[in-house]
């Protein structure tokens, strides 16, 4: 937090120095290690981007028109709420005049049909026609996030099964029990937990339905 605190209170005393030309552009880049003529004229090329492609950065706080939009760099780029004509600013412009400024129809729908089960829409491109972009959806697997299985409730599925003193004897005789009782939790991704998942599978030679069973009763909520 200090840091941040720093880098504003420098930013400000920078801003007030080339405000007051105690120090010039040459000499603030290059307490960065570099050119001020470089990076002078890529802020110039961004710009000139920008113009050329009507695009306004987005700005903290800025609402964005997310009706139409435009494909920069294969990602939707959202239109402003106001457009820079040679005639004047354009406040809340229509549909018209979206597309004279380039700027094109959204139209990013899902499919109707909702996707099979264990399956999801992801956009995996887009298609263009002279006033509409669409998205391409494929159908993907759904990944779920790991698992956290909370330590109490481990505990306790394993005793109302029977099962925790054997497995608290085995976790023990392995060398797990110091790790167990000194974490919170269990992520199922943990190398740690998976190692001593696989082993304790082969210890007591419990079914996967049981396995299951047990971790689904363990899960942290």
């Amino acid at each position: 937090m200090f840091d941040n605190i720093d880098m504003m209170t420098a930013a400000r005393v920078q801003s007030i120095a080339l405000k007051n030309k105690t120090t010039t552009l040459a000499t603030e880049y290059a307490r960065q290690g570099k050119n001020w003529k470089t990076e002078l004229a890529q802020f110039e090329k961004e710009q000139q981007f920008l113009r050329e492609h009507n695009i306004n950065p987005p700005m903290k706080g800025r609402i964005m028109n997310t009706n139409y939009g435009k494909i920069v760099n294969g990602a939707i780029i959202h239109a402003p709420t106001s457009l820079n004509t040679p005639s004047g600013v354009i406040m809340n412009p229509k549909r018209l005049s979206y597309l004279q400024a380039g700027w094109k129809f959204l139209d990013l729908q899902p499919p109707v049909d909702p996707p099979p089960e264990g399956k999801e829409y992801r956009i995996s491109g887009y298609t263009e026609t002279a006033t509409d972009i669409r998205p391409i959806f494929k159908l993907v697997p759904v990944v779920s996030p790991p698992r956290t299985f909370s330590k109490l409730r481990l505990i306790n599925a394993l005793m109302s099964r029977n099962l925790w003193p054997a497995v608290r004897d085995w976790l023990d005789a392995s060398g797990y029990y110091d790790l167990f009782v000194a974490a919170q939790d269990f992520r199922e991704d943990h190398p740690q937990f998976a190692a001593a998942l696989a082993a304790a599978r082969t210890r007591f030679s419990l079914p996967d339905s049981e396995i299951a069973a047990i971790l689904a009763d363990a899960v942290a909520t």
